[in-house]
């Protein structure tokens, strides 16, 4: 099994400057390969915005690097957001690569029965099929998981997230 490591080195003093963080701001080391590394950070919440997933287009080992810590990540956040007695609301950012290789032809409105063809995706040799891949499994598992664990999720599939310190990565 291939194992990958991305360290984020950015500078977060600047954010124990703001007005009220001495008294109110705790920065935590949370890492979706470590699924229970979010206890900490998510215990006493009564909200979490999940934005995290792994991005490797050229992954050599997309199954490893890619799915598996997306969806063992997120179940880990959702393990601790249930186990926590105090989230009442999770909000998960999925994509619009969910949704959008779907091979239905005119489709006119998408709504929740409309989900990416998984295998269709497996079958390209293009690097983005272990983003869209992972982004489908893992709103399909959140969403499992709050049926099965009557957990109040919403989620969100903008059609491009930005992510500005991804070039230091």
């Amino acid at each position: 099994m291939a194992t990958w490591t991305l360290t984020f080195n950015e500078d977060t003093s600047h954010l124990k400057t703001l007005p009220g963080a001495p008294e109110r701001l705790e920065i935590f080391d949370a890492d979706l390969s470590k699924p229970d590394s979010f206890n900490a950070a998510i215990d006493g919440c009564v909200g979490v915005f999940h934005t995290a997933h792994p991005i490797i287009f050229d992954a050599q080992d997309p199954e490893n690097m890619v799915i598996k810590p997306a969806l063992e990540g997120t179940a880990g956040i959702l393990r601790a957001c249930l186990n926590s007695k105090t989230v009442k609301r999770v909000v998960y950012t999925s994509s619009g690569s969910a949704v959008v290789f779907h091979g239905k032809k005119d489709l006119k409105e998408m709504d929740e029965s409309v989900w990416t063809d998984v295998e269709f995706c497996r079958a390209q040799d293009i690097p983005i099929s272990s983003y869209c891949i992972s982004k489908t499994l893992t709103e399909r598992a959140v969403l499992e998981f709050a049926e099965e664990y009557g957990m109040d999720v919403v989620t969100v599939l903008p059609p491009s997230v930005e992510i500005v310190s991804i070039a230091r990565c």
